[in-house]
């Protein structure tokens, strides 16, 4: 709010000097017929009665080329040629504002000016002047700074003393000097000097507020009627000071409140940590019930998924087995087939020699018979050697 005071002083100067401005152009706009000594007149009387900020702002009026003014607050100044006019830091107040003229057609300044209720005394002044061509004129208002400062004390003291936290818990000002300042519960007392103010105890709790907000600001001790119980209860208050506004700013807070506060923050956070544990034991309850009939559609999945798997193992182990028994007596039959073979093909073997040599007797016999040299005897000879006994016993033997 301070960093923005001047900003808002200025603000508020332009928008009053514009507002007369528009007063200004109105009363030219409806006048056109009469002089411009006749218009300075009407213009001056007008703007000259204007009052804002309970009577202490107002307009002044003076001639561009003359320096002469044609209307201020301080009647004094009424009349006056203003060229060499200086305040008390040596500025030339008409040079000030012809440069601002002539750089934009307005601007602000800050100068020393008296006061109408201290015509003897110059105080810091934020100005805006405005050039008025149709009349030739510069026109100004001025906020002095101390008056700006102070409504914003006010402002801020009625602010701080509607500030409520807790049950009983405010703000209060004093200055430097003791004098209370602002306090929701002792407005009665506001502007007292509460130097010598002492709590039951013989403290002198006031002084101790402003010496150790001098150094740099903590906590004092003392007794206080609570507002809300009516009863004299120890406090225990933090206090600080503001240079730029020479406050000391306190604020406490009862011992009995605050065990109160205590004991009721100590069952909050209790209530919300069986809050948590109800929530985290019903989450997890919840996760666990999900996880069971996750955990239970899986086995029954798997289950599932496993007997396929093991009755179609199964059936391959039987068809393997089967097609290996198959095997086997294939094998063992082929086994058979080829001992067989081998032990006819012996005998085919054993075979072979008798019906060669038969063979070869039978040739014998023929080649004699057409030798005609084949006798009953030999014939005879011939069938003994050769008859199917002789050679089945020749087999036997040679087997």
């Amino acid at each position: 709010r301070i960093r923005d005071l001047n900003r808002d002083m200025k603000n508020y100067l332009k928008e009053k000097v514009y507002d007369a401005t528009s007063i200004i152009e109105r009363v030219i706009k409806e006048n056109q017929k009469k002089s411009r000594e006749e218009l300075i007149r009407i213009v001056s009387q007008i703007i000259g009665s204007i009052r804002f900020d309970n009577a202490n702002g107002y307009y002044y009026i003076y001639d561009f080329s003359t320096n002469i003014i044609y209307a201020h607050a301080i009647k004094s100044f009424v009349g006056k040629d203003m060229t060499n006019f200086v305040d008390l830091k040596g500025q030339n107040l008409v040079n000030l504002n012809k440069k601002l003229i002539e750089q934009g057609g307005e601007g602000f300044a800050t100068i020393y000016f008296p006061k109408p209720t201290n015509p003897n005394k110059e105080f810091k002044k934020i100005v805006f002047v405005k050039y008025i061509p149709q009349l030739n004129i510069v026109i100004g208002t001025g906020k002095y700074v101390n008056d700006a400062v102070n409504e914003l004390k006010k402002e801020l003291l009625y602010e701080i003393t509607q500030k409520r936290y807790g049950k009983n818990g405010y703000i209060w000002i004093h200055d430097i000097n003791c004098n209370l300042l602002a306090h929701p519960f002792r407005t009665e007392y506001i502007g007292n000097n509460e130097c010598n103010l002492t709590d039951i105890k013989g403290n002198h709790f006031i002084q101790k507020f402003r010496d150790i907000a001098l150094k740099g600001g903590g906590f004092v001790k003392y007794y206080w009627q609570n507002p809300s119980t009516k009863r004299v209860e120890k406090k225990i208050s933090f206090v600080v000071y503001y240079r730029p506004f020479g406050w000391i700013i306190g604020s406490g807070v009862y011992l009995g409140d605050l065990n109160k506060m205590v004991t009721e923050r100590v069952k909050l956070i209790q209530k919300r940590i069986n809050h948590i544990l109800l929530t985290s034991f019903l989450i997890l309850l919840a996760v666990i019930i999900i996880v069971s009939f996750i955990s239970y559609y899986l086995s029954k999945k798997t289950d599932t998924l496993f007997k396929i798997y093991k009755d179609d193992l199964e059936n391959r182990i039987e068809k393997a087995v089967s097609e290996s028994i198959k095997k086997d007596k294939m094998l063992q039959e082929q086994a058979k087939l080829a001992s067989m073979g081998e032990m006819i093909g012996a005998i085919a073997h054993q075979w072979r020699q008798p019906l060669n040599a038969l063979a070869l007797n039978i040739q014998t016999l023929i080649d004699m018979a057409e030798d005609k040299d084949c006798k009953v005897e030999t014939i005879e000879k011939f069938v003994g050697k050769n008859t199917a006994n002789f050679f089945l016993n020749r087999l036997l033997k040679e087997l």
